[in-house]
């Protein structure tokens, strides 16, 4: 079997969905088939470049930018030129593979990129799967331009899908109420967070004085407010723990709220802001801490996802600390495999993470279960397997 998989975000370092595109690739390397990354866009800002090779290998999987380079332009014009041909060149490569193609997975955050290509693979025969990790209709405090973009993400490109590879059982509920309306079938399967436990298990002793951890990208301020919150409850009540904080803001505004935020609330010698590190480094951060931590506010947009980070987490054999919503309590156990708490609860979280502090033996022995969820749901070389298998049914219909 051959696959493409196109995505427009940084490769092959990154944020989560660099992370679950490479463990995709991974697993169906490790299957035996053969899978290429594509990026048609640039994706990298001139002051903070993580990817600057046009072409190479990870973990065995060939990526390739097809855009002439991987730094974005400054000029907006330059920019959507090297875009659309970056597009063009991608067509041309599906259409010069076309007769040995399976399937085309999209995984793309454009309404006119997923439209495009689409429609192209269409007309080669090719079979179309998207993926979807995010129900971007369900994100707060947007303006009116993003809601369209989102809705147009989450329901009308569908009507382009084969099929649709989904994160959460959210998200395969609302393809099958599309599906209801369409009068049509969009088989979906669900492929939950992917990691290769080898790659992040932790070879050093369980140290329960290191620092909390939290990682994420640090646009999603209501996390990270949250954090802080309980940062202070934990403080107010004689515990004062380290908390780093490991990611990047996209908006600069952000990440100065956050600042005077940490100023505000008496934090600044306990919250630690490491910025955006390195995978190598990311790991050796993990296995130093005391706890993780993956907060998740209510509502829709929690329950649709599930954050790439508890994998990681879950992989390195520490104590997770995380809140029951959407598919986290199908895989996870609380106080068993991690410590769960119902959302938006600062005081419920706190007093997990105290439990951590105050049992390491208990927290240890949570955090190896942890370890042996993972690599029992979610190995990628086991979920591509059954992902092929989605794909040969598809063609099969076809």
């Amino acid at each position: 079997m051959k696959i493409v998989i196109v995505i427009n975000f940084g490769f092959p370092r990154g944020m989560a969905s660099t992370s679950r595109a490479r463990h995709l690739a991974m697993g169906i390397t490790e299957n035996g088939s053969k899978v290429e990354i594509l990026i048609p866009k640039p994706t990298e800002y001139p002051n903070n470049v993580l990817n600057d090779h046009l072409h190479g290998t990870m973990d065995g999987c060939a990526y390739r930018y097809t855009s002439t380079s991987t730094i974005i332009p400054g000029n907006y014009f330059k920019c959507r030129y090297m875009v659309l041909k970056g597009f063009i060149a991608c067509a041309g490569d599906l259409y010069k593979n076309r007769k040995t193609l399976d399937a085309v997975i999209l995984y793309l955050r454009s309404i006119n990129g997923v439209a495009f290509l689409s429609f192209w693979c269409k007309l080669l025969g090719i079979s179309i799967i998207l993926e979807l990790c995010e129900w971007s209709i369900s994100h707060r405090n947007t303006d009116l331009k993003t809601k369209i973009q989102n809705w147009f993400l989450t329901t009308p490109l569908f009507l382009f899908a084969d099929g649709v590879i989904a994160i959460s059982s959210f998200i395969k509920q609302r393809v099958s109420d599309f599906s209801d309306i369409i009068k049509r079938d969009i088989p979906c399967l669900i492929t939950p967070i992917l990691v290769k436990t080898d790659n992040y298990k932790c070879n050093t002793p369980y140290n329960p004085n290191g620092d909390l951890l939290f990682c994420g990208i640090l646009d999603q301020t209501d996390i990270v407010l949250f954090l802080l919150k309980v940062m202070v409850e934990l403080k107010e009540n004689g515990l004062t723990r380290k908390l780093a904080i490991t990611g990047k803001a996209f908006n600069p505004s952000n990440l100065e709220r956050l600042k005077s935020d940490i100023q505000k609330r008496d934090l600044s010698e306990l919250v630690i802001l490491k910025g955006y590190l390195p995978e190598e480094e990311l790991i050796k951060s993990y296995c130093s801490a005391s706890a993780l931590l993956a907060p998740l506010p209510s509502g829709d947009r929690s329950i649709a996802r599930f954050p790439n980070k508890i994998g990681e987490y879950l992989a390195s054999g520490r104590p997770i600390v995380t809140t029951s919503i959407g598919d986290i309590p199908k895989y996870l156990t609380n106080e068993e495999s991690a410590y769960l708490v119902d959302p938006d609860d600062v005081k419920g979280f706190a007093n997990a993470v105290r439990d951590v502090l105050n049992n390491p033996v208990k927290a240890e022995k949570i955090g190896r279960r942890g370890c042996e969820v993972a690599g029992k749901y979610f190995d990628p070389k086991a979920n591509a397997k059954l992902i092929m298998e989605f794909i040969e049914t598809i063609k099969a219909k076809a």
